[in-house]
């Protein structure tokens, strides 16, 4: 899936590439393939650009309207089979649809499902400080890390069709707070 313009919507876009290049980038430069950033790394740099408006963005740069869906995938870690370990998955949508699926063992088949709705507003907030969390430094974005308990993947689809993964384990970490807290307002969740 091609990358889309927050600006202009044009799917002419190409991932930045930072450093000194090489002949091989500058003829993928000229083909289109990569747009040639410059010499100068710095912290929360445009990753990728426009080559039909010339606007350059990052993820982290994107405002929280840009997000367009916020997967979490919870699973048991630890003394128990395989067959045995459940998994939770939650889902909030931009427009404040929020889903839970709870799974066993290694079925990708789930055994209980929920669905309800939620204000477009809280949406935009628990999007709005997950991306005020990750625009910090990566020294500062504290994830968890713990052998037993619970791990989780938290996937994050933005409009420009780029994904964010994250992976971790529910131990009070800023990122699983922060989304956990927000799905444990909504449905039972078992941390």
């Amino acid at each position: 899936m091609k990358v889309i313009c927050p600006k202009c919507k044009s799917e002419h876009t190409a991932p930045i590439m930072y450093g000194y290049p090489e002949p091989e980038a500058w003829e993928a430069s000229e083909r289109g393939e990569i747009i040639l950033g410059g010499c100068m790394v710095f912290p929360h740099q445009e990753d990728y650009g426009c080559l039909d408006c010339n606007h350059r963005w990052s993820l982290d740069s994107l405002p929280a309207k840009a997000i367009k869906k916020m997967r979490i995938r919870v699973f048991e870690q630890g003394p128990c089979t395989i067959d045995m370990a459940r998994a939770w998955v939650y889902e909030i949508y931009a427009d404040g649809t929020a889903r839970k699926y709870d799974y066993q063992g290694r079925s990708r088949k789930a055994l209980f499902s929920e669905k309800e709705q939620v204000s477009e507003r809280k949406t935009i907030e628990l999007f709005r400080e997950f991306q005020k969390v990750m625009s910090k430094y990566p020294e500062e974005v504290i994830v968890a890390e713990v052998l037993d308990g619970c791990g989780y993947n938290l996937q994050v689809t933005y409009f420009d069709h780029r994904k964010r993964i994250i992976k971790g384990n529910l131990g009070g970490g800023t990122i699983d707070n922060l989304v956990m807290g927000f799905f444990g307002k909504i449905f039972d969740v078992e941390k």
